[in-house]
């Protein structure tokens, strides 16, 4: 037993002792607790609570564990590749939003804030000479010639044999967003949030308008 009558046993304490830890220390001061009477006929009416109560206070500090930094090479390799990845799929994809797919060079220079593109276009082009082919147009009839961006023979290639994964894989797709709507509370589940883990799933970037309108008899949006 205690100065103040507890109990000092180790084995009531769910503090765990670490050799790179300060041991907490505690303080205890008795008050009294205004106490809300249970008398029906005088509601308003309080008591004092005849017992001390003990507040206990943590005034110790425990020191943060050091934990050794280690870089794994693989892990940040893989990081900066998913990294530039993003970066040529935007500028891809702009480009290809555009009609005939063709886009003159200094308007995609005009957009290079809203495609968190770093650098000119004439330097991410240096870096990536497999994606596009530059060639001479006309923006008017009556203009000079500018220089145009248009996906390379390369490019294509790469775009079809993508589409053509994707047609294989689609029932496989329908099927694991099925079993999620199966899975959610009332069958529903927020267009943003199953955006935000298309890539977990293996989903389309084109989710929402092009496999949900193509089985109306499985899926459909509404709003909410």
């Amino acid at each position: 037993m205690g100065p103040y009558g507890e109990v000092s046993n180790a084995a009531t304490t769910t503090s765990v002792v670490h050799p790179t830890m300060t041991m907490p220390l505690f303080a205890r001061f008795p008050f009294s607790i205004p106490l809300q009477t249970l008398n029906p006929t005088k509601p308003n009416a309080r008591l004092r609570s005849p017992w001390p109560v003990f507040l206990l206070i943590q005034i110790g500090s425990i020191s943060s564990l050091k934990v050794a930094w280690r870089k794994d090479r693989l892990l940040d390799s893989a990081i900066e590749r998913d990294k530039r990845w993003h970066l040529c799929a935007h500028v891809v994809r702009e480009v290809l939003n555009e009609p005939g797919h063709a886009i003159p060079l200094r308007y995609l220079e005009k957009r290079r804030e809203r495609l968190h593109l770093p650098v000119k276009v004439k330097t991410f082009l240096s870096r990536y000479p497999n994606l596009f082919d530059l060639y001479p147009d006309r923006i008017k009839p009556k203009t000079e010639p500018v220089p145009f961006l248009r996906p390379s023979p390369r490019l294509r290639s790469f775009l079809a044999l993508e589409a053509s994964l994707r047609t294989r894989q689609e029932p496989l797709v329908l099927a694991k967003l099925c079993k999620l709507l199966m899975m959610s509370r009332d069958r529903v589940i927020p267009a943003e949030k199953l955006l935000n883990v298309k890539r977990d799933f293996g989903f389309p970037d084109d989710l929402l308008t092009s496999l949900v309108p193509k089985y109306p008899h499985l899926l459909r949006l509404i709003l909410s």
